[in-house]
């Protein structure tokens, strides 16, 4: 989901994306997200900079207390020591919401989108080392790998696709009512099936099903049918299925549903454009 950057980029992010995490001490920090249609703030404050280490102490209102957490750099190259697997994929969720907003009408932009789902899929393996059963690490990786994964075509990731199911299927397993995990593997059966199965089968990807893909996004629904992407995306799986009138059933669902994503004005009007062109149809 999306989140809202309060004080998190300190420089004009097309500066340089690794000015992200040049602190100096005392600075203060923060990044709001909506969860559950409730804001949610974290703040981190820079205690100490030295010797190319960082120290940032965090504060978390939905947990007791601080932690501190020390980050070192050399040149361009963060690494961060503490093995935060929460704190590592929230950068990642960061990185992803940037990519998504970036224009991208030129190739410069574009290679600055693909960076930053690049930096997304960077943190999101280190939080997956930091703890490989963290049923959200393994969904964050998979999401960056996703976006990398529709930025540069299908066929030229059939590897990461493997690996994004793969990620996707653990998370879910660990902890079954990840409805964000549950929701992108059925994205990832449904942009496997985007190409007809006798071209994919070879490549090992045969494994993709829309039915599938419907079956999770059912799934998703029913833990959290409070999420219009969740939805829409079901609509459109259904319409291509020919299932106009479960379609619409969702889709006029949609424009009741409470606002818990800055993206969701826009889902609103998909929704309100998919119905005019399916009204009628049997």
């Amino acid at each position: 989901m999306k989140l809202i950057l309060a004080a998190l980029l300190l420089l004009p992010f097309q500066a340089s994306l690794d000015d992200f995490y040049k602190f100096r001490k005392g600075t203060t920090w923060s990044y709001k997200r909506l969860e559950d249609g409730a804001e949610r703030k974290i703040t981190g404050k820079v205690t100490g900079d030295a010797d190319g280490k960082v120290q940032v102490e965090w504060s978390d209102p939905d947990k007791d207390g601080t932690s501190t957490i020390t980050w070192s750099f050399s040149e361009s190259l963060l690494t961060i020591e503490a093995g935060n697997a929460d704190l590592l994929w929230h950068i990642s969720q960061a990185y992803v919401d940037i990519g998504e907003h970036l224009p991208t009408a030129s190739d410069e932009e574009k290679d600055l989108q693909l960076a930053a789902y690049e930096k997304a899929l960077d943190f999101a393996g280190r939080s997956v080392i930091a703890d490989p059963r963290n049923s959200m690490a393994l969904t964050r990786r998979a999401i960056a790998v996703g976006h990398i994964s529709l930025f540069k075509g299908l066929w030229e990731t059939v590897g990461l696709l493997k690996d994004m199911r793969s990620d996707l299927d653990r998370a879910v397993a660990i902890d079954s009512t990840n409805h964000l995990g549950i929701f992108w593997l059925g994205r990832t059966h449904m942009r496997v099936t985007d190409r007809p199965w006798i071209f994919r089968w070879p490549l090992g990807l045969g494994w993709g099903s829309r039915t599938e893909a419907l079956r999770l996004f059912e799934r998703a629904i029913g833990l959290r049918g409070d999420i219009i992407e969740y939805r829409i995306e079901y609509a459109k799986g259904l319409v291509d299925e020919g299932e106009y009138e479960k379609a619409r059933v969702q889709l006029l669902l949609i424009p009741n549903l409470p606002t818990q994503d800055e993206d969701d004005e826009r889902y609103r009007r998909e929704a309100h454009e998919l119905y005019a062109l399916i009204k009628d149809e049997d």
